[in-house]
This record gives structure tokens, C-alpha cells and sequence, in this order.
């Protein structure tokens, strides 16, 4: 007989919020910093969509690397993330608690959410992108452009159409994103 892991207090508040999206939507600049992840993960996971939207313009912290996310595709959740973050570049006054500067689509290890965010008891680790990229816009522009971080295997990229997609819509948005 094996003994299940209970879930945490952060996995619970997260799934107790996502019964309720409009609640979810209307307390995020409410919530804790450290909440976000699993809230996003939980959303993500159960194609949450408006809920993910809201997230993206709430954003507290500076990375959001969905690259190390399981399933990572070009569908609706992932068109979801996407349309959120048009909602953010869009507005002429973000709001005091968004701080996304980066959209870090590389592949940087299955662990990565977990080192950065949600161990809370711990500072984050020396390797996480909220820490390595100081060169990002200028922080006090509240309209600086985020950047985006995409690895191109220049064997496949031009057949794969997530990164086709990826790229099309960065292209549409010149000046407001960052391109490296």
C-alpha cells in the first residue's frame, strides 16, 4: 500500500479559487506573490482560459518561463497565455502588481517551477531567470517591451507550427516585445 502526498495549502487555495474563475480573476491583485505559480499551473492544466488572461496581467514576478511546461503546444491555452499577454502590451498603464518583463519559451528543465516559485521557504535559486536578467527594459517604464526567449532548432523550426506561430505573432507585435 502506498501513501499519497497530501496536497499543500498552495495547491488548495489555487483549486478552491479556480471553482470560482470570476472570484479568481477579481482577487488577483489581491493574492499572494507566491500563490501565482500554482494558480497558473492549475489554470493552465485545466484550460482555464479567462482565468489565464487575468493571471498574465497580474503577473508578480519578472519571468514566466512556460517553456518547462509539460505538453507545451500551440492549442487554445497556450493561444489563451498569449491573448493576456496582448491584453497586458496593450494598456497604457499596467497595473502596480504585474512585473513580467520576460516570456522565456526555452526548454530549461522539468524542475524549473518548482526551484523558482514554489518552494517559499527558500530564496530563489542563483539560476532562476528572475534573477539572471537584470539587462531586461528599463524597470521604472511601466511600457517597456517584454522580452521573449525562444530556442530555434534551424533543422525543424520552419515545419513546426508552434514555433511558427510564435514567431508570427512576435512579429505582429514589433516594439512591443524584445526578440532574442
Amino acid at each position: 500500500m502506498s501513501i499519497r502526498t497530501p496536497p499543500t495549502l498552495l495547491q488548495l487555495a489555487a483549486e478552491s479559487l479556480l471553482r470560482d474563475q470570476a472570484s479568481a480573476i477579481a482577487s488577483l491583485e489581491h493574492l499572494p506573490a507566491e500563490l501565482f505559480p500554482e494558480l497558473f499551473i492549475q489554470a493552465y492544466s485545466s484550460r482555464c482560459h479567462q482565468v489565464l488572461k487575468a493571471i498574465m496581467q497580474a503577473w508578480p514576478f519578472t519571468v514566466l518561463p512556460l517553456g518547462c511546461l509539460p505538453d507545451l503546444s500551440l492549442d487554445e491555452v497556450f493561444k489563451a497565455v498569449l491573448d493576456g499577454l496582448d491584453l497586458l502590451l496593450a494598456q497604457e498603464v499596467r497595473s502596480r502588481r504585474c512585473k513580467l518583463w520576460v516570456l522565456d519559451l526555452r526548454k530549461l528543465g522539468s524542475d524549473f517551477w518548482r526551484m523558482c516559485y514554489r518552494d517559499s521557504t527558500k530564496k530563489p535559486s542563483p539560476t532562476c531567470p528572475m534573477d539572471v536578467h537584470r539587462s531586461s527594459p528599463n524597470m521604472e517604464h511601466p511600457l517597456a517591451p517584454v522580452e521573449v526567449f525562444l530556442d530555434l532548432n534551424c533543422n525543424e523550426w520552419d515545419t513546426d507550427e508552434f514555433f511558427m506561430y510564435v514567431i508570427q505573432w512576435a512579429k505582429q507585435r514589433e516594439g512591443l516585445l524584445h526578440q532574442s
